[in-house]
């Protein structure tokens, strides 16, 4: 079933203010949509969750000990009139007992998410079933919490995650049972990401190293090492379109660019050039053509992007900067390429920046930001 919104669907937030500090009861941690474009989920976790029951995690308290927190928001998306919109439809509620890091969609009908104690669920949202993959607890002295803590199969089939060591585990999606259990590195695996094309994947480390996998039958291809600098445990990897280009950032907001041909470096660029407060950056390709890179980056003003023309020169150009703040974790590409997707809470500006809208939010809102140099291009190529 497929949803068109024909109007977007505002929530009315009261507003709580004191002594200008904007008091939020939840934190959108995750945001994914669904391949066909109608489903987008928000996961939240509370806004003392971090400063309380993290630390008592990391101390080795079970779960048990701790009450089951956070949620997911569901709202249905469309295309209606050129533009994209959103609606809240319901939730999930005390999906994880301890926070969501990770969300997919394998398909229209199914969600799945992974906690901070290393589990993953994998929910029918038409039948009301639950799978659950378990796999070594990721909790420690440095906890390792990324978006892309696994990752789906273009075909929705194959779930792989790391193991919470230096390997990875592939799970089926349909029967639960475990396909493959293989080490890839000397050091602890923190994210995954697997090409459009279904045909290779690529994790990280804990450690600055890279490494390319052929799929099904997790064959090593290339590695990567830094020599500079320690990968960021927030490290984000993305692959083109066609597969031919991994992008993945490190470090203090800085970009790397791998040949899948030959796995050399394409390219090696500073994104922030002011990176003190920074984060941590995430990088996306648009779903629908190879040149245009999405790169978010979060400081302590909230959360901004850029876009960048790989054709444009040897290190690209920026062809779109974010003209206020979103204060997101990270964000999605609607499946025609022409809209960023972010969850917005809190004080933010859209816009004009002399006008500042601020709000406390029980149901946070989806903001769809034009692409506006691909919609150019779609236009020159109608012409």
């Amino acid at each position: 079933m497929k949803f068109f919104i024909s109007t977007l669907y505002i929530l009315c937030f009261s507003l709580q203010l004191t002594g200008g500090n904007l008091f939020n009861p939840n934190i959108p941690t995750a945001l994914a949509m669904s391949p066909d474009g109608t489903m987008a989920a928000v996961a939240f976790s509370p806004q003392n969750y971090k400063s309380s029951r993290l630390r008592k995690l990391r101390k080795g308290a079970s779960l048990e000990s701790i009450d089951k927190t956070g949620r997911i928001a569901l709202y249905a998306t469309g295309e209606s009139d050129g533009e994209w919109s959103s609606m809240y439809t319901g939730e999930i509620n005390n999906p994880a007992g301890t926070g969501i890091i990770s969300l997919a969609f394998p398909d229209r009908d199914r969600i799945a998410w992974k906690a901070i104690d290393g589990s993953i669920t994998l929910y029918d949202m038409e039948h009301g079933t639950r799978q659950l993959f378990h796999t070594r607890d990721i909790r420690g002295n440095r906890s390792l919490y990324t978006t892309q803590a696994f990752a789906l199969t273009p075909d929705g089939n194959r779930l792989i995650t790391p193991d919470g060591g230096n390997g990875i585990v592939i799970f089926d999606t349909h029967t639960g049972k475990e396909h493959l259990h293989k080490g890839c590195d000397k050091r602890r695996i923190v994210t995954v990401a697997i090409a459009p094309t279904g045909q290779i994947a690529a994790v990280s480390t804990d450690k600055g190293s890279i490494s390319v996998w052929k799929l099904p039958d997790w064959t090593p291809l290339f590695q990567f090492q830094s020599k500079t600098t320690l990968m960021q445990r927030f490290c984000s990897l993305s692959f083109s379109r066609n597969g031919q280009i991994l992008a993945a950032s490190y470090g203090k907001g800085t970009l790397l660019l791998m040949d899948m041909k030959n796995g050399s470096v394409l390219v090696k660029k500073r994104i922030v050039l002011f990176s003190a407060g920074l984060k941590e950056m995430t990088v996306a390709f648009s779903p629908t053509t190879d040149n245009y890179l999405i790169c978010q980056f979060e400081d302590d003003d909230g959360s901004l992007f850029k876009i960048l023309d790989l054709s444009k020169g040897k290190t690209g150009k920026t062809v779109q900067r974010s003209r206020g703040v979103l204060t997101s974790n990270n964000f999605a590409v609607t499946p025609d390429g022409r809209y960023v997707v972010m969850a917005a809470w809190g004080r933010h500006v859209l816009g004009d920046a002399s006008k500042t809208i601020a709000r406390s939010m029980d149901q946070v809102d989806l903001y769809f930001i034009r692409i506006k140099a691909f919609c150019k291009v779609q236009k020159d190529t109608i012409k």
